[in-house]
């Protein structure tokens, strides 16, 4: 808050916006809301917005008057219509990714072979992972569309960006306040309904996909932004950017683009603060120039003729076209869009309410300058002229992105900004805080106030950047590169250049740590400078290093690679026939999409050597061919089919009365080991038989089995050994801190509790016997602690939750009975 809420009066408060209208959302009554502290100061994204659309009335109207144009308005508006960018990606890559989870980016990945060169994203169908939902056969977009349309705000496109994985949504224009409210709540809602939908949203990471709203989240391809387009108008419908048809519309056209250019070069500065940001440093026509020149040599207003015009397309089978005399310049951080101007530059994670709040700021400053040019004698045309003279350098239809810009801008004058830092340096000039405070927009404490949190938000990203990528290097990067080093012992020739490649790498980090461990701390400037100008350039130099290395390490295993086959099949219960339906028809799609670069190496995972095949089989057996194992498969249903015993049973299937949770290497059928009728327990499997959350699917089918078939038991099935828990053992004991499967996430803690209770003299093999049964009692109280469902059947005992042990070795089951401290949860 800059210094706005000090301790010793850190009372803020919240007011309704009531010109954003409130709504409810999922039974809560949400309210747009203005925060200020106990004095009055903002300290919030949305009072300087809303204090500045006052501005715009203030100074409109006053202009209209001088002007003779427009004087039955009552009441001016901005308007701001946003164009959301974000990418979408697999989930599991996501949580696989420190930087990701960290950083909104990745810090390390080289471009892979094929990215976005051909363009092939830009002009294709929604690609099927983002299309195609795990429960519902509906679009992503789709849903998030007919969301934001029961909170009113109609969503008018979607389509694809350019880079892989990278689309966009944007809706109606709208009164800016209200406009960047929806923003906001369209963001969260694209990751609520990915969850809802059991897909990737923090903090807990589901399969599925994860929205990424950061301005520049992969290296190397295009970056995310938030095109505000943004005009303002009368309330008597008059829009000060539309040319108009008629002679006043003309007119005001005219002049309005005059007050924005005097907005635009006295004010370049502020403008450019507003999209400052360590995420935004990653990314960031001519008919009408001719014009203004002709006004200034004394031309009259109405000169100037935004006609549309029809463009042949040069065959007879296609309609010609219709175009505006000028298209809009896309070089241009703030080009024309015919009625509008859009701010381009601002970022895609960003709030809209700041880059607004200042496109209404020094649009106010042009409008009081030219009526007080007017007021004190000048004709309406010489006012217009005069301001075109002094400002139209900032005025500029050709190419932004040309290496000769740059140049031009400084014959020109312009500042040329080029780091946040730099930026934000100059937003508390006197200038701008004497404009901030005569328009009542921010007094000179909250302007201030307003450049300190600039400063602390760029000097957090920056150091949790720094921080995350030595991590990645000491725990991940190294040691892999160790790993594939040895793999070479003997093998020089074959080696290449790796060792150097690597020893780059450890060269590189140790210059970080030094630069990074000498940033000052005298003042957040100097901070904030330090580590843009010396620090930042270091971390490239290690990214590079790295991803230079990347190309020469071994790949993991991997769908991708052919070695694993994914594969789906039905079973109907009334034919009792299985029907395989193979692999995915986008499975080829879904493979190629390869704009996160950085895969699991399953070798490093703590599964290595640690699979059924390392407890029940030779696992230096070669890995037997997916499609004779869908023979076996298929062969065996026909045997059912056939008559077999298993098949009969089945005629008689019973209604299920109890509920197992039983682990997916155990060896046998649940049913065989308690000898029942098939259906008569309601049997649940998934590796080392645990439930992590309250909203997955094994805590969902335990409510299920409860609702629909009032089962009176659970019962959470352990085994020994167990193949699950001798990784989380390994990965407990293992003194490199490195990434596990999410797996053994939830069973390290029973392999650590395990140790605690036997001494670390204990063998692996104790530890996992242990285990087995501390994690049969984590199981069970997180599904009596995270379901008030099943807690509350408990309490009344309709339901007794129960654990046990099977020894696969003997065949015996031994039962634990409940959980010791079952009663303190079940306390109210």
């Amino acid at each position: 808050n800059g210094g706005l809420r000090v301790t010793h009066s850190a009372a803020a408060f919240t007011t309704w916006d009531r010109a954003s209208f409130p709504f409810v959302q999922d039974k809560c009554l949400v309210i747009p809301c203005a925060f200020v502290t106990h004095f009055g100061k903002c300290i919030d994204e949305k009072t300087p917005l809303l204090r500045s659309m006052d501005a715009v009335t203030v100074s409109g109207l006053r202009l209209l008057k001088a002007i003779g144009i427009g004087t039955d308005a009552k009441a001016m508006c901005s308007y701001l219509g946003w164009e959301q960018e974000f990418f979408v990606i697999s989930a599991d890559h996501y949580k696989a990714r420190p930087d990701l989870v960290n950083c909104g980016r990745t810090l390390f990945g080289k471009l892979p072979t094929r990215h976005q060169q051909g363009d092939l994203n830009y002009f294709q169908p929604i690609p099927g992972k983002v299309q195609e939902l795990q429960l519902h056969f509906f679009d992503l977009l789709d849903i998030a569309q007919a969301e934001m349309l029961k909170v009113g705000c109609p969503m008018a496109v979607k389509h694809n960006e350019v880079a892989p994985g990278q689309h966009e949504m944007s809706p109606v224009f709208r009164t800016a306040n209200v406009s960047c409210d929806s923003n906001v709540l369209f963001m969260e809602v694209m990751n609520r309904e990915a969850q809802k939908l059991g897909l990737q949203a923090p903090p807990v990471a589901l399969a599925g996909n994860r929205v990424l709203f950061h301005e520049k989240p992969f290296a190397g391809i295009n970056g995310s932004g938030k095109h505000a387009n943004w005009s303002i108008g009368t309330d008597t419908g008059m829009n000060f950017f539309y040319p108009g048809k008629n002679e006043a519309g003309a007119k005001l056209y005219v002049t309005a683009i005059a007050c924005l250019a005097y907005g635009l070069a006295q004010y370049n500065e502020m403008v450019r603060c507003t999209v400052a940001s360590a995420g935004n440093d990653h990314r960031l026509g001519q008919g009408f120039e001719q014009f203004m020149e002709s006004i200034i040599s004394g031309e009259d207003l109405l000169g100037y003729k935004a006609e549309k015009k029809k463009q042949s397309t040069g065959c007879s089978a296609a309609m010609h076209i219709e175009a505006p005399v000028e298209d809009r310049n896309r070089t241009a951080p703030f080009p024309f869009c015919g009625n509008r101007f859009e701010f381009r530059a601002v970022g895609s994670s960003q709030n809209c309410c700041f880059p607004v709040m200042v496109c209404n700021a020094i649009m106010s400053a042009g409008m009081a300058h030219l009526a007080s040019l007017v007021e004190g004698g000048k004709s309406h045309r010489d006012a217009v002229a005069e301001i075109f003279k002094e400002n139209k350098h900032v005025i500029f239809t050709g190419n932004g992105y040309s290496s000769e810009w740059p140049i031009e801008a400084s014959k020109r004058g312009l500042p040329n900004l080029n780091t946040t830092p730099k930026a934000i340096a100059t937003w508390t000039s006197e200038k701008n805080k004497k404009l901030l405070e005569s328009l009542k927009i921010y007094t000179m404490e909250e302007t201030e106030a307003r450049q300190e949190v600039m400063y602390e938000n760029y000097i957090s990203s920056m150091c949790c950047e720094v921080e995350t990528m030595i991590q990645m290097t000491e725990t991940g990067i190294l040691p892999a590169c160790a790993k594939d080093l040895e793999k070479y012992k003997g093998f020089d020739k074959l080696a290449g250049s790796r060792k150097s490649v690597y020893e780059a790498i450890v060269e590189q980090l140790e210059k970080l740590k030094a630069s990074f461990s000498a940033k000052p701390h005298s003042s957040l400037t100097e901070e904030a400078v330090f580590l843009c100008d010396t620090v930042k350039p270091q971390m490239v130099a290690l990214r590079a290093a790295v991803d230079k290395a990347e190309s020469l390490l071994e790949s993991g295993l991997n769908v991708r690679s052919g070695q694993l086959e994914l594969q789906a099949a039905v079973y109907d219960a009334e034919s009792r026939q299985v029907e395989f339906l193979g692999s995915s028809k986008k499975q080829a799609e879904l493979l190629a999409d390869e704009y996160d670069s950085w895969e699991p190496d399953l070798s490093r995972s703590g599964f290595s050597g640690l699979s059924v095949d390392s407890i029940d089989r030779d696992s230096s057996a070669p890995r037997a061919s997916s499609q004779r194992l869908l023979a076996k498969l298929r062969e065996g249903n026909q045997r059912f089919l056939g008559g077999a015993t298993w098949n009969k049973a089945m005629q008689r299937c019973a209604v299920p009365i109890g509920a197992v949770l039983a682990c997916g290497d155990m060896g046998a059928p649940v049913d065989v080991i308690f000898d029942v009728e098939p259906g008569e327990i309601f049997v649940m499997r998934n590796a080392g038989n645990t439930c992590t959350h309250s909203a997955g699917s094994i805590m969902g089918s335990f409510e299920f089995s409860v609702e629909k078939f009032n089962v009176p038991l659970i019962l959470i099935l352990g085994h020994t050994p167990c193949a699950a828990l001798a990784g989380a053992v390994e990965a407990h004991r293992d003194d490199e801190d490195r990434p596990s499967p999410v797996l053994l996430e939830s069973l390290v803690a029973a392999a650590a509790q395990a140790e605690q209770q036997l001494g670390e003299g204990a063998s692996n093999s104790q530890l996992v016997r242990r285990a087995a049964k501390l994690n049969v009692f984590h199981t069970m109280e997180t599904i009596l602690s995270q379901s008030r469902l099943l807690q509350l059947l408990v309490r009344q005992r309709q339901l007794d939750i129960q654990g046990a042990i099977f020894h696969k070795a003997t065949g015996k089951v031994d039962f634990l009975g409940r959980l010791p401290h079952e009663d303190q949860l079940l306390l109210p």
